[in-house]
Parts: structure tokens; sequence; C-alpha cells
């Protein structure tokens, strides 16, 4: 990408910012799963929303203190009742937010059983693939940090920012293509710094063949 923008002259012309929407972390599917039917009768559950490391339950009438009581127990993972969500996860007021939700440790796959590993389909229908890396994991983890590098005439070289929010990226992207952003939840505070001059929140009219490339980039393994 560096090559093709230096063989157009276009390094003081443009923009280029490349970030990622989560990190990933490894999994291990022989040795850190934790099978729910080993702790808690299924048949007690009226529904179970995904596996992996963040699950979601709705325990039938009557059983949800019987459930919450014995997954409490349970290794390797934490399970919050609604109201209990940490608030930094901004989840739990949402109106679809299940009554148990189970927030596994790092590497550790939630599931109802193992025989239901993998637990999704190639294009013949045959269980495949067997992933190495996942994401969904409590977001103060480094592995599940995203990337974000930027470069050209309106970013510092050389320069190593403190850890930015996703929702920060926006204000990053409205600066550097003149545009002025809409209220939003990312901090102003957290990016100033590694941008040049003397900018600030305010719009800039720039010159029209200055233009913002953005790539998004997915971290697989």
């Amino acid at each position: 990408m560096a090559q093709w923008i230096q063989e157009r002259e276009l390094q003081d012309k443009l923009n280029v910012i490349i970030f990622s929407d989560h990190g990933m972390t490894d999994i291990f599917w022989k040795d850190k799963v934790i099978e729910l039917k080993q702790h808690i009768s299924l048949a007690d559950l009226q529904q179970v929303k995904d596996r992996g490391p963040l699950v979601s339950l709705w325990p039938a009438p009557g059983k949800h203190a019987e459930i919450y009581n014995k997954l409490r127990t349970v290794e390797h993972m934490t399970v919050y009742e609604k109201e209990a969500i940490p608030s930094r996860f901004y989840y739990k007021k949402g109106k679809f937010v299940s009554p148990l939700t189970l927030l596994a440790d790092e590497g550790w796959f939630i599931t109802e059983s193992r025989e239901l590993l993998p637990f999704w389909m190639n294009s013949t229908g045959k269980r495949a693939g067997w992933q190495r890396g996942w994401h969904g994991y409590d977001n103060e983890l480094m592995d599940m940090r995203g990337i974000f590098l930027a470069f050209g005439p309106d970013f510092k070289s050389n320069f190593r920012a403190a850890p930015i929010r996703s929702v920060d990226v926006y204000n990053v992207m409205c600066h550097a293509a003149g545009i002025a952003p809409l209220p939003n939840n990312g901090s102003w505070s957290r990016v100033v710094c590694m941008l040049k001059g003397p900018a600030s929140a305010a719009p800039r009219h720039l010159p029209g063949g200055l233009a913002l490339a953005l790539t998004l980039l997915l971290l697989l393994q």
C-alpha cells in the first residue's frame, strides 16, 4: 500500500487508517471446554443462545435460582444475573439480555455438550472448522484489544499513543476527512495527541483532492 501511494505521489495528501474491531485469543477445544450438561439439567432451560466465551441462558419458570447457584461454582467462568452484569460492558440495559449470562475465562469455551463442537457447518452440511482463535471475552483482556495504525499528512510519525477505544476512531476519521462529527461516545482527548498541528474538535475545510483511505483489518487465525 505504501509503495502504491508513493508511486502516485500521494504521501502528502492521503491519510491511511488501519484498525480492527476486536482482538483474538487462542482456544483449546480438547482441553478448555465447559460442558453445561455436567453441572445442570438442560431440561431446566427454556433457551440457550450461542456457544463460546459468552452464553445467554433463559431458565425455565421456577428454575432461575437453582441454575444460578449451581453455575456460580463452576470454575473458569463467571455467571451474571442481568442486574449484576458489569456496567463497563454497556450491555445489561438491553431489553433482549437474558436472565443469566455466562462469561468464560480467556481461552475457555462454553457449550451444552462436547458433542456439539464444532457447532457450525460448511457448504456440504458437514460439521468442520476447528478454529484456533476466538473473541468475545472480557474486554479488559489484552488479547481482546484491537489494533490501530495510521499514517499520512495529518498524523505524527514514529509516535505511539496510549490505548484508545473503538468509539474514538470515528472522531479521527472525521478529522482526517474534514467532516464535522455528530454527537458520539468517543473522546477527542484520547486521540488528539496522535495528530499533527493545532488539531481541534472543529471540522476543517480541506482541499477537495485530500482523501481518506480506510482499511478494516480483521484479525483471524
